[in-house]
């Protein structure tokens, strides 16, 4: 099994222990050029933004509904798809 498959694995333990519905907050780190590829992750869902001090990098942050683990499984691995990105 791929690194990257053990680590959604782990993820989706942690979260089977949380009920759902539930309000999920998710926090991605990215250079700027790549802030809308994030952003695109999460549709028309509030998403706000925080530029490094030397305006490199964003944190984009977002809460939202979210309905399953497996869900929240799936922004993640949206996201770590795109190039340079670090979830938190």
């Amino acid at each position: 099994m791929p690194m990257e498959d053990a680590r959604f694995d782990i993820l989706k333990e942690r979260l089977e222990q949380l009920e759902w519905p539930s309000v999920y907050m998710f926090k991605f780190i990215v250079p700027v050029d790549k802030e809308g590829e994030v952003a695109r992750i999460f549709g028309d869902e509030k998403v706000s933004y925080k530029y490094s001090e030397k305006g490199k990098f964003v944190s984009l942050t977002s809460k939202i509904l979210i309905y399953t683990e497996g869900d929240v499984i799936d922004i993640y691995k949206k996201a770590a798809q795109i190039e340079g990105v670090i979830a938190l």
